[in-house]
């Protein structure tokens, strides 16, 4: 499962898109969880402490999320465009 986490600040959503498409520019732009709820909720049903984490960010943020399971296995930070994990 793939997923792009964004806050909802201005144009972060276009900008996590559009860092996506050049980081991966063969692959179709997963679904997109915008905001910290959704977000935070999202974590519950994958059960990932790490997405919780994510969900209680301050200030602007964007990561592309590769799961199986609960567990994350590609991890990207779109607006610094490097991978975590």
């Amino acid at each position: 499962m793939k997923k792009l986490l964004v806050c909802t600040c201005f144009n972060q959503e276009k900008k996590a898109r559009e860092a996506f498409s050049v980081l991966f520019p063969n692959e179709v732009c997963p679904d997109v969880i915008k905001g910290k709820d959704k977000i935070f909720k999202f974590a519950k049903e994958v059960d990932n402490k790490h997405i919780e984490a994510i969900a209680k960010l301050s200030g602007r943020f964007a990561y592309y999320v590769e799961l199986d399971g609960n567990n994350i296995l590609k991890e990207y930070d779109l607006v610094k465009g490097t991978r975590i994990r």
